[in-house]
């Protein structure tokens, strides 16, 4: 435990300021007790999540192998269902430098709990994660719609035509049939934190408009 800790504060200390975690620390300490521990909860899901994806990284499991997808399926619904995104833009809204290089950092600090010793395999296993995500059935069925929205976008297509319309239809469409809430909260969600080009990060923000 020791050695995850010194990992983990190794981390922070490279990548967050002194300010930002005083910041941090003060905005959890003003929370609900339940949410802080909502949020304790919700990391130990994660971790175990990650703990899977090393073990199927080390066994030499495909990303877009059946074992793997479970997992990845198994961490959407975590995310999901832990109104993670709702919380992570209310931080937003609070302070958007300290929430960003927080999150910024969440992923590295997750892979590192797990492999705490060696900082070239946390790395390897953040990477398997994310390829994972690529291939997955969420990629599959947002791609061809976020891209419509980039093209639309670079047409100068403006979101009260129709043509953007049908697509933000579409779109709200998916996000009920697939269980993923509100579509633009996800396409805000996304547009802000995920790990895209920028250009597929504006095709989300134009989404989230429609």
């Amino acid at each position: 435990m020791n050695n995850v800790q010194a990992a983990l504060r190794e981390l922070i200390n490279q990548h967050i300021t002194p300010e930002q975690e005083r910041e941090w620390l003060t905005y959890w300490a003003r929370r609900a007790p339940e949410e802080t521990l909502a949020s304790e909860e919700q990391r130990a899901s994660f971790r175990q999540i990650a703990r899977d994806y090393h073990k199927l990284m080390k066994q030499g499991a495909a990303p877009d192998s059946d074992a793997v997808q479970a997992v990845t399926q198994r961490s959407m619904r975590t995310w999901l269902d832990g109104n993670l995104r709702q919380r992570q833009l209310e931080q937003l809204a609070w302070n958007p430098e300290v929430t960003r290089a927080w999150f910024s950092l969440a992923s590295k600090l997750l892979t590192r709990s797990v492999v705490p010793d060696d900082p070239a395999e946390a790395e390897r296993l953040r990477e398997f994660i994310n390829a994972a995500r690529a291939v997955s059935r969420t990629a599959q069925v947002l791609t061809p719609i976020v891209r419509e929205a980039m093209r639309l976008r670079s047409a100068g297509v403006k979101p009260n035509a129709a043509e953007a319309k049908r697509l933000g239809a579409q779109y709200a469409q998916v996000c009920k049939d697939e269980g993923y809430g509100d579509p633009r909260m996800h396409a805000r969600w996304l547009a802000e934190f995920a790990e895209l080009p920028q250009e597929a990060k504006a095709g989300w923000d134009y989404l989230a408009h429609l």
